[in-house]
């Protein structure tokens, strides 16, 4: 308790918001700007294009100078998925009307808002989990 006493005050490094599932996480509004980083995960694929439009617009007024979005999420390349995954894509569809995005459907949602990716790390290629590195044009 001492030592914990004799350090310094420093602003929050990272602030989490929770999401509740009884609310539209589209009209949520962020109280923090200027954050390096924003993160984001396992989100999307809940929503058609039309609600991640609305969550992503809600983050752009936020992001300054350097700032980046971190989407953790499926990535699927535009052809050749393999059967396992698109089984899974088939089944998230059918039971929960989700969708798991392509490289481009992922590339024209950004788009859409005036973010752009400038980098893509696959985390576990095997199941397309990867985090995409998204900035402002």
């Amino acid at each position: 308790m001492q030592l914990r006493r004799s350090l310094p005050l420093r602003r929050p490094s990272m602030t989490f918001i929770p999401l509740s599932p009884s609310k539209d996480p589209s009209h949520y509004q962020l109280t923090t700007t200027d954050a390096r980083f924003y993160y984001i995960r396992s989100i999307f694929h809940d929503f058609q294009d039309d609600k991640c439009h609305s969550i992503l617009s809600n983050i752009v007024p936020a992001m300054g100078k350097g700032s980046a979005i971190l989407i953790d999420e499926k990535i699927f390349p535009d052809f050749n998925v393999n059967w396992k995954m698109s089984q899974i894509d088939i089944s998230m569809m059918a039971c929960f009307a989700s969708i798991e995005r392509t490289e481009a459907m992922w590339g024209a949602l950004l788009d859409s808002v005036g973010l752009k990716v400038v980098r893509k790390y696959l985390y576990q290629p095997e199941f397309y989990d990867g985090v995409l590195v998204v900035e402002r044009k």
